[in-house]
């Protein structure tokens, strides 16, 4: 079982597990520009101005960091594989941006910054394979600055698809061993190709960790209603992105959709702040 840094970044060096994402998540046109439409979307709740510092945490090919770049921010994309950043490099050679990103091989949970390094910090369905999870959160938030915006995606373990798998599992054993924690549902493989652990997070959990260090929620955004990942190719694939589409576009909430966007800012702390953030968390 991966526990370590060291066990991660030897998983994580295999090019299948990022061959496999860039498939699901990234090829498809449509795809695209539903991930678009999303980033400009929460880019609006964020209001950074042009030139805030941008951290993009577990930036994989720098697909984010250079859309991120594109809005005019200066960027350090960090992932723990240097065969995707050397990808994320050739991309922002390719597209003119060189000036304004840059990349670093490094474990989330022991980043090489100081204290309030960044007006922002970006992590996308990163933490959720993330064993030490809570030591990732930690050191996000530490590197953002007092008054800095946190965006964070992850899976939600409260969506209606997730209950949908609990209930399978009542019936049928899956092909991965599942894991109830009080961060969320655990899922462990041991198959090539695929991440080792993919964490469904309690958001509530999620949102506890993020207060403890000062981070406080301001808003939750639905993502994608199902995860394309349990949809084969083709047809039912599509079916599933277009559905997440339309709820995306109709604003639909966040509680019954499998992605969740958590978007927080770190503040003083003060009385009710805690309780505050993680109310707005769980209303949404």
């Amino acid at each position: 079982m991966v526990r370590t840094a060291s066990d991660l970044r030897d998983v994580f060096q295999k090019n299948a597990i990022h061959e496999s994402w860039e498939t699901v998540y990234r090829r498809d046109r449509s795809q695209q520009l539903f991930n678009e439409r999303l980033l400009a979307r929460i880019l609006g709740q964020l209001a950074l101005p042009i030139g805030s510092s941008v951290l993009d945490a577990g930036c994989g090919t720098g697909e984010h960091t250079l859309r991120l770049a594109g809005f005019g921010f200066r960027c350090v994309g960090v992932d723990l594989s240097r065969s995707v950043l050397e990808k994320a490099k050739e991309r922002a050679q390719a597209e003119g941006l060189t000036g304004r990103v840059s990349f670093l091989c490094n474990d989330l949970a022991e980043l090489p910054f100081a204290d309030a390094s960044f007006d922002a910090v970006h992590c996308r369905g990163v933490v959720m394979h993330m064993p030490y999870w809570e030591r990732g959160i930690a050191e996000l938030c530490r590197v953002l600055r007092p008054g800095g915006k946190l965006v964070l995606l992850e899976a939600n373990d409260g969506a209606l698809a997730s209950w949908l798998v609990r209930l399978v599992r009542l019936v049928r054993k899956g092909e991965s061993r599942m894991v109830h924690t009080s961060g969320g549902l655990e899922f462990w493989v041991t198959r090539e190709g695929e991440a080792p652990l993919t964490r469904v997070a309690n958001i509530r959990s999620l949102t506890q960790a993020l207060l403890k260090h000062g981070v406080c929620i301001k808003a939750r955004l639905a993502t994608e209603f199902f995860d394309l990942n349990r949809f084969p190719r083709g047809l039912a694939r599509g079916a599933a992105l277009l559905f997440n589409r339309l709820w995306f576009r109709l604003r639909l909430p966040a509680r019954p959709s499998f992605g969740n966007a958590l978007i927080g800012e770190k503040t003083a702390s003060a009385p009710g702040s805690r309780e505050q953030g993680l109310g707005e968390a769980l209303r949404s």
